[in-house]
């Protein structure tokens, strides 16, 4: 399936023909709701292969329709892709997470704080797989790896910020 205009990232959303509310897909989604536009994409191919199954695409908004349930993925403001174009702050945290486990940490990181030379080299490195790289208005940066099924996010630093994660990192 490929979507036109494509959105960074997208809301993901199910609702059973039984119920008036559609309710997030937690499981599915990182922990801010969201999930990447290519994943998208891979999502909606997948649910459209679903006995009597169909599609709509107005503004954006993808829903598809099976049987009995629904799905809408909505694009989500405030999101691009990243490009080269994009310029990056001095310093990051970084946090990960997997699909639906709903909270980002500092955990399973290798580092809890990153160069812009480092981000840059490895969101390079993503998108050069084939997987997703957003950054946020806010400066913020979701790199989602499909085939590795994480995400790393990435949050600005303040000069302050980044001097002490580093005293708290090396103490």
């Amino acid at each position: 399936m490929s979507i036109p205009h494509l959105a960074a990232r997208y809301s993901f959303e199910r609702r059973d023909t039984t119920e008036g509310a559609w309710r997030t897909m937690d499981r599915y989604t990182m922990p801010d709701g969201t999930l990447a536009g290519t994943s998208v994409e891979l999502v909606g191919a997948v649910l459209l292969h679903k006995k009597d199954s169909m599609a709509t695409l107005e503004n954006g908004l993808l829903t598809l329709f099976a049987d009995t349930v629904s799905y809408r993925f909505t694009p989500v403001d405030g999101w691009e892709r990243l490009t080269p174009t994009h310029s990056l702050a001095a310093c990051y945290g970084v946090e990960s997470t997997h699909a639906g486990r709903g909270t980002w940490t500092t955990r399973d990181t290798l580092k809890d704080k990153a160069s812009a030379t480092e981000v840059r080299t490895l969101t390079d490195d993503v998108l050069r797989i084939g997987s997703d790289v957003s950054v946020h208005t806010s400066g913020v940066l979701i790199a989602e790896t499909r085939a590795e099924g994480i995400a790393l996010r990435f949050t600005p630093l303040t000069v302050s910020e980044s001097s002490a994660a580093g005293m708290a990192h090396s103490a």
